[in-house]
């Protein structure tokens, strides 16, 4: 059920924001966006299925 709530709300965001962005034809803007976008999702379709998400809080720390 969260899945497709999920898939749902991307392919809103994609119809609604996305495709704007794309016909601007401004190649940094659809890159970055992207990249967020594919992350984003990845992101919460690994949190739907309760699978531990790494944290970056240990790696922050290791540098400072």
């Amino acid at each position: 059920m969260i899945l497709a709530i999920i898939i749902i709300l991307y392919s809103g965001i994609i119809l609604v924001d996305y495709i704007p962005v794309i016909k601007n034809r401004d190649k940094k803007i659809i890159w970055v966006y992207s990249i967020f976008l594919i992350f984003s999702f990845i992101t919460l379709i690994l949190y739907s299925f309760k699978m531990p998400i790494p944290s970056f809080y240990k790696i922050i720390m290791n540098i400072i």
